[in-house]
Protein backbone atom coordinates (compact mmCIF):
# COMPACT_ATOMS: atom_id res chain seq x y z
CA UNK A 1 0.00 0.00 0.00
CA UNK A 2 2.80 2.41 0.85
CA UNK A 3 4.43 1.96 -2.56
CA UNK A 4 1.08 2.67 -4.23
CA UNK A 5 0.66 5.83 -2.16
CA UNK A 6 4.14 7.01 -3.09
CA UNK A 7 3.56 6.75 -6.86
CA UNK A 8 2.46 10.11 -8.32
CA UNK A 9 -1.14 10.26 -9.51
CA UNK A 10 -2.83 12.26 -12.24
CA UNK A 11 -5.86 14.49 -11.82
CA UNK A 12 -7.90 11.88 -13.72
CA UNK A 13 -6.90 9.19 -11.25
CA UNK A 14 -7.78 11.50 -8.34
CA UNK A 15 -11.23 12.10 -9.82
CA UNK A 16 -11.80 8.37 -10.28
CA UNK A 17 -10.56 7.65 -6.74
CA UNK A 18 -12.83 10.37 -5.37
CA UNK A 19 -15.86 8.67 -6.93
CA UNK A 20 -14.78 5.22 -5.74
CA UNK A 21 -14.09 6.65 -2.28
CA UNK A 22 -17.57 8.21 -2.05
CA UNK A 23 -19.23 4.93 -3.06
CA UNK A 24 -17.05 2.92 -0.66
CA UNK A 25 -17.85 5.27 2.24
CA UNK A 26 -21.57 5.18 1.52
CA UNK A 27 -21.55 1.39 1.31
CA UNK A 28 -19.48 1.03 4.48
CA UNK A 29 -21.70 3.47 6.38
CA UNK A 30 -24.89 1.68 5.37
CA UNK A 31 -23.41 -1.73 6.21
CA UNK A 32 -21.83 -0.77 9.53
CA UNK A 33 -24.81 1.22 10.77
CA UNK A 34 -27.15 -1.67 9.95
CA UNK A 35 -24.86 -3.99 11.95
CA UNK A 36 -24.94 -1.58 14.91
CA UNK A 37 -28.75 -1.40 14.68
CA UNK A 38 -29.03 -5.20 14.56
CA UNK A 39 -26.77 -5.54 17.60
CA UNK A 40 -28.85 -2.93 19.43
CA UNK A 41 -25.84 -0.67 19.95
CA UNK A 42 -27.54 2.37 18.45
CA UNK A 43 -31.10 3.22 17.44
CA UNK A 44 -32.29 5.02 14.32
CA UNK A 45 -33.41 8.57 15.05
CA UNK A 46 -35.11 11.22 13.01
CA UNK A 47 -33.61 14.66 13.47
CA UNK A 48 -36.00 16.46 11.12
CA UNK A 49 -39.16 16.43 13.20
CA UNK A 50 -42.00 18.54 11.81
CA UNK A 51 -39.91 21.51 10.70
CA UNK A 52 -39.86 23.01 7.23
CA UNK A 53 -38.26 20.79 4.54
CA UNK A 54 -36.71 23.76 2.69
CA UNK A 55 -34.99 25.02 5.83
CA UNK A 56 -33.74 21.51 6.60
CA UNK A 57 -32.47 21.07 3.03
CA UNK A 58 -30.64 24.41 3.02
CA UNK A 59 -29.26 23.73 6.48
CA UNK A 60 -28.08 20.28 5.42
CA UNK A 61 -26.38 21.71 2.33
CA UNK A 62 -24.63 24.34 4.44
CA UNK A 63 -23.50 21.75 6.99
CA UNK A 64 -22.26 19.39 4.26
CA UNK A 65 -20.21 22.04 2.47
CA UNK A 66 -18.76 23.84 5.49
CA UNK A 67 -18.60 20.72 7.61
CA UNK A 68 -16.58 18.89 4.98
CA UNK A 69 -14.20 21.82 4.63
CA UNK A 70 -13.76 22.15 8.40
CA UNK A 71 -13.16 18.38 8.67
CA UNK A 72 -10.43 18.68 6.08
CA UNK A 73 -8.77 21.48 8.01
CA UNK A 74 -8.98 19.55 11.29
CA UNK A 75 -8.12 16.05 10.12
CA UNK A 76 -6.38 16.13 6.73
CA UNK A 77 -4.37 19.35 7.04
CA UNK A 78 -2.41 17.93 10.02
CA UNK A 79 -1.78 14.88 7.84
CA UNK A 80 -0.25 17.18 5.20
CA UNK A 81 1.94 18.80 7.85
CA UNK A 82 3.02 15.35 9.03
CA UNK A 83 3.79 14.33 5.43
CA UNK A 84 5.87 17.43 4.87
CA UNK A 85 8.05 16.94 7.96
CA UNK A 86 8.28 13.13 8.20
CA UNK A 87 10.66 11.00 6.20
CA UNK A 88 8.92 7.69 6.71
CA UNK A 89 5.73 6.85 4.78
CA UNK A 90 4.97 4.29 7.49
CA UNK A 91 4.86 7.01 10.16
CA UNK A 92 2.56 9.08 7.95
CA UNK A 93 0.24 6.08 7.55
CA UNK A 94 0.27 5.47 11.34
CA UNK A 95 -0.63 9.12 11.87
CA UNK A 96 -3.49 8.70 9.37
CA UNK A 97 -4.82 5.75 11.39
CA UNK A 98 -4.73 7.78 14.63
CA UNK A 99 -6.38 10.78 12.99
CA UNK A 100 -9.10 8.46 11.63
CA UNK A 101 -9.80 7.08 15.10
CA UNK A 102 -10.18 10.62 16.45
CA UNK A 103 -12.26 11.54 13.37
CA UNK A 104 -14.65 8.66 14.09
CA UNK A 105 -14.93 9.41 17.78
CA UNK A 106 -15.65 13.13 17.51
CA UNK A 107 -18.55 12.65 15.11
CA UNK A 108 -20.88 11.60 17.91
CA UNK A 109 -18.47 11.30 20.85
CA UNK A 110 -19.09 7.58 21.15
CA UNK A 111 -16.73 4.69 20.65
CA UNK A 112 -18.97 2.73 18.28
CA UNK A 113 -18.74 5.60 15.76
CA UNK A 114 -15.02 4.91 15.46
CA UNK A 115 -16.22 1.75 13.70
CA UNK A 116 -18.51 3.71 11.37
CA UNK A 117 -16.94 7.11 10.78
CA UNK A 118 -13.34 6.15 11.52
CA UNK A 119 -13.21 3.79 8.54
CA UNK A 120 -14.64 6.53 6.33
CA UNK A 121 -12.06 8.91 7.74
CA UNK A 122 -9.28 6.45 6.90
CA UNK A 123 -10.60 6.13 3.33
CA UNK A 124 -10.51 9.93 3.07
CA UNK A 125 -6.99 9.96 4.51
CA UNK A 126 -5.81 7.43 1.91
CA UNK A 127 -7.44 9.50 -0.84
CA UNK A 128 -5.78 12.63 0.52
CA UNK A 129 -2.37 10.94 0.63
CA UNK A 130 -2.70 9.37 -2.83
CA UNK A 131 -3.73 12.63 -4.50
CA UNK A 132 -0.56 14.35 -3.35
CA UNK A 133 -0.80 14.75 0.41
CA UNK A 134 1.98 12.24 1.00
CA UNK A 135 4.29 14.53 -0.96
CA UNK A 136 3.25 17.55 1.12
CA UNK A 137 0.81 19.00 -1.39
CA UNK A 138 -2.44 20.37 -0.03
CA UNK A 139 -4.91 21.89 -2.55
CA UNK A 140 -5.78 18.95 -4.85
CA UNK A 141 -5.80 16.41 -2.00
CA UNK A 142 -8.17 18.56 0.07
CA UNK A 143 -10.49 19.08 -2.91
CA UNK A 144 -10.51 15.33 -3.59
CA UNK A 145 -11.14 14.29 0.00
CA UNK A 146 -13.76 17.00 0.68
CA UNK A 147 -16.25 15.56 -1.80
Amino acid sequence: MIQWLLRPSSIGLCIALTIVSAVAQLGWSMFSISILFELGICEPKSHLGNSDLLINTLGLALVLVWGAFIEEMLFRFPLAVCARFRDSPESILRFAVWMSIVFGYVHFFSFHHIFVQGVGGFILSLLFLKCGGIRGRIVLPIIASTT
